[in-house]
Order: structure tokens, then sequence, then C-alpha cells
């Protein structure tokens, strides 16, 4: 491949990806919640299999799902990819080997672009160095949704020679309703102290055990209804009868499942809008344990502080650790208890599991069956 005047980069993957045609799909960001009748999901789709049936490589990257959804689509069309990053891994191959699991992806048809220059994954300031690269790199440029103005419309103008324009669409600048709870009467028993509530919210990432080209998949066949709601990810966990612990937001790649101590907190607080996340922190639809149970099972209240107190407890108790947060977030207020591990609902004995949703319309709308237990009572968190 050629030099490119602001990055020099290495190529890593099969040598037959070098000498093909390469196209690249360029997307301005869109939301974290996109639906299959989304026009640029649509003409993204569209494009991909263009570049897939004129036998051409497809340039992609990883970051956002405006690169990530050309990236399944590879997968998904069986396109040769090329992915561009904007950091170094440690190690290449290991890291094409990850890509291929995460994606489904052939790792006889996939290469990788990195920069020479050391820099930080989380660092992203480099995308738009990954931006211009893929587009110099690419023999065929294809704009579908494109902010009017912004960074890639610049960049496309400067690359006419060889954008091809058939599957443009306008950009949309609307978002989809933000979700929004109002939560008064409370359903008795659930704010009666007996009870801790591990609770969902919209998820824009692959469920545990599902590969990130499942999740897209699933995106592209979604039709208006986006599908990792929040009440899709109650029923993926009553539906698995697993409830996955996750390492984010924990030190050290611990793991551990959330519950809110329900009993002592501002239910208004903990379904608000956080800009941060583009949708509220919580959502109402969880999962209920009785507490006495929980206690048992080894479920314990979290231990709040600073970093200088972290250094100080044992190993065994910083899982449960958790920063107090400052400014306008402190994570006292959600009164969090914490489980290291995996949880399996059908080892839970009948009367300490519970489901939550938001009011008495929901109850039909979840799958009330937890595989291998049978029925699990259904309770709605506001009784008006």
């Amino acid at each position: 491949m050629g030099g490119y005047s602001l990055v020099n980069y290495e190529y890593f993957g099969p040598d037959r990806l070098e000498l093909t045609t390469k196209g690249v799909i360029l997307n301005s960001r869109q939301s974290k919640y996109p639906v299959g009748n989304d026009q640029w999901i649509k003409n993204t789709v569209r494009a991909a299999e263009y570049i897939g049936q004129a036998g051409h490589t497809l340039l992609a990257s990883l970051g956002m799902n405006s690169w990530e959804i050309p990236l399944a689509l590879a997968s998904i069309n069986k396109i040769p990819v090329i992915v561009v990053l904007w950091y170094r891994p440690c190690d290449a191959m290991l890291f094409i080997a990850e890509i291929c699991r995460r994606f489904n992806l052939d790792a006889d048809a996939v290469g990788i672009i990195v920069p020479e220059f050391d820099s930080s994954r989380l660092d992203r300031k480099f995308w738009p160095e990954r931006d211009r690269l893929a587009v110099d790199l690419a023999d065929l440029v294809f704009p579908v949704s494109i902010r009017a103005g912004g960074r890639l419309d610049k960049l496309i103008a400067t690359s006419q020679p060889k954008v091809d324009d058939r599957f443009q669409t306008l950009y949309d600048q609307s978002r989809r309703k933000r979700p929004q709870y109002e939560i008064r009467s409370i359903y008795p028993e659930l704010v009666s102290g007996n009870w801790l509530v591990h609770f969902t919210r919209s998820n824009n990432s692959a469920w545990p055990g599902q590969t990130e080209t499942e999740y897209y998949r699933s995106v592209i066949a979604s039709g208006d209804k986006y599908c990792h709601s929040a009440l899709d990810a109650l029923n993926n966990i009553t539906g698995n009868s697993i409830l996955y612990g996750s390492c984010k937001n924990l030190k050290n790649g611990f793991r551990a499942i959330g519950f809110t101590d329900i009993g002592k907190v501002d239910l208004s607080k903990l379904f608000r809008y956080r800009p941060r996340l583009v949708n509220p922190g919580f959502e109402p639809y969880g999962i209920a344990l009785n507490k006495n149970y929980a206690e048992s099972i080894g479920i314990r209240p979290v231990i709040y502080g600073d970093e200088k107190l972290y250094r100080t407890l044992a190993e065994c108790d910083r899982p449960f650790y958790q920063n107090s947060g400052r400014n306008s977030h402190h994570w006292e207020s959600e009164s969090e208890w914490r489980l290291a591990g995996d949880l399996n609902l059908d080892l839970i004995p009948e009367g300490a599991l519970a489901q939550v949703v938001p009011d008495r319309s929901y109850l039909d709308k979840t799958e009330n069956q937890v595989q291998g237990r049978g029925a699990v009572p259904v309770w709605p968190l506001a009784i008006e």
C-alpha cells in the first residue's frame, strides 16, 4: 500500500488483501440505539452488498457503530476486510484472532492497518487520523449518512475522484425518543427492606456470550424497535437463566453483579437521564432477590471510599469497592450491593426471586418462565 502524509502505518494479514480494490463505507456519528428501518442502516447494508458482489475488500474499523456495522456486514456477506486502527495492539496477530472471534470472521480474509507511533487505545483524539487514513487507502469511497459541514463531509470533498454517492441519504440529526419513567406509588413488597434489585437498561453492545456480529445482525433485522432495550435485557437474563457478572467500572478486571437496595434509594434519581449514556442510568426492569437469601450466597454491600481506602482492602474485599464519586454524582446514592462472578437463577429457591417491570401494563411482556425452573412472579414497580 502507498504512503500516507500524516500517518506512517504497518499492515498485518494476508498479502493478497493489499493487492485488491478497497472500498470504505462512511457514516457520521449515529444514534447509539439504531433500528433496522433507519435509512443509514439500510443503505450501509446495500453498500456492503455491492462491495462484496464486486469482489472488493472492505475497509472498516472499531469504536463506533458507524464503523462496526460494516465490519459485521463483512462477516455476514463473507467480504474480505482490512480493519484500520488508531492505536497499536501489543500483538497484531493475536489482535486479528480476537477480532475474528468477536465478529465471526475468517482469519484468512482479515488484515489490520496500525499506526507506527505508539498511542493509547482509549485516546480518541486519533480517530480523525484513522478516518483520513481509511479514506486515503480506499480506491472507492461510499458516503451514506454524512453530517453537512462535518469532518467526514470535508474529507469526502477532498477525495471526489473516488467517491461513489449512489448509497447516500440525508443525515438524520434527530434522536430516538429518550425513555422517561415517572415512578410514584411503589409496589409495597419491593420497598419493604427485604429486596435487592438488579436493574437493567438499554444496551448498545452484545449480550454476554453473543458476538458483535450477532448483535448487529439483530439491529439490522429490528424494524422500528430497538433490539437491546431494557426489557429485552431482562428477557435475555431469564431466557438463559444466568445473570452474568461484568467488569465494567470495576478495578483490576474483577467481575461482579450489581444490585440496588431498593428500599433505600430515591428512584426518581436512579432512573434519571444521563447524557454520557444517552439513556437513563437504570430503567425499571430487573431481577429482584430476597435480601436474606442474597446475603447467604455472598451478596454484600459495596464499600464506598477513595483510592487510599482501596489500597488498604484485602484482595477478597476489592471486588466490592466503589469510588464514592464526586461533583454531580455520588455513587452512594445507588445503595449498591454486589455478587462476585455470575448468578444461576435456576438455583434460587422459590419465593426468593421475582422479576420487576415498570407497571401493570408490562406484566404480559416478560418471559415469566425462567429456563430450568418454571414460573417466576412478575411485579410492577409502580402500582398506579
